[in-house]
């Protein structure tokens, strides 16, 4: 029942996603999660609000004592769910920048001013807008290009710590091959040392004979 009422939410979500807002209802240290189609260097801006409750769901109130956030965790999905954001909202809203193109997984789970998942059971209001840089007519805009900063810096180190592994196995492969070859060159020295080794003691018993052979006759 649980499973098909979880089902139906999220159903729900993803058909009103792309009108006005819409709340929801999670369980305690439930997340929700929704895919979005995002263009590269589209913004991503979530206005939430969180209430919990304290009847176990008989009412939900916003809670300064403990104050109730959000974390956001965003994984591109065409990259092998690469996750590309993992961060707590801000005055009430999430903002995040496209890096690329596709179909991005974006999940929100209910905090405490810690970080720890919320031990309650929570309503949540959304509202959520996609666009370029306009989309923006706060003083967040600073913060926006700082955040665009880091996250294209993550991905340039991302890319850097991959070509340096796949370095290392080239480098590691490469020296497998040269300890091998340098074997078998080592092999081959040695055995052509025992066989001339062998000719030399050959050709020198023959020419002893030889020479006794000589004399004698």
């Amino acid at each position: 029942m649980t499973s098909l009422y979880t089902l139906i939410v999220h159903l729900l979500l993803l058909l009103r996603l792309a009108e006005a807002s819409v709340h929801f209802y999670l369980e305690p240290q439930q997340s929700q999660c929704f895919l979005k189609q995002l263009p590269r260097d589209s913004i991503l801006l979530v206005q939430y609000k969180i209430e919990a409750s304290k009847d176990d769901g008989e009412t939900y109130q916003e809670d300064s004592e403990t104050n109730l956030n959000i974390q956001f965790t965003v994984e591109e999905t065409f990259d092998s769910n690469h996750k590309v954001a993992n961060q707590r909202g801000e005055k009430g809203q999430f903002i995040f920048t496209a890096l690329d193109t596709g179909e991005h997984k974006i999940c929100l789970s209910p905090v405490t001013a810690g970080g720890y998942q919320l031990p309650a059971k929570s309503r949540i209001t959304i509202d959520l807008n996609t666009g370029d840089k306009d989309l923006l007519e706060t003083p967040d805009t600073e913060r926006l290009t700082s955040d665009l900063h880091l996250r294209q810096l993550y991905k340039k180190m991302n890319g850097i710590m991959a070509e340096y592994l796949t370095f290392r196995g080239r480098e590691a492969q490469f020296r497998d091959l040269s300890e091998s070859v340098n074997g078998s060159a080592v092999r081959w020295v040695v055995i052509q040392v025992v066989v001339l080794a062998i000719i030399c003691y050959v050709q020198l018993g023959s020419l002893k004979r030889f020479f006794i052979k000589e004399k004698v006759l």
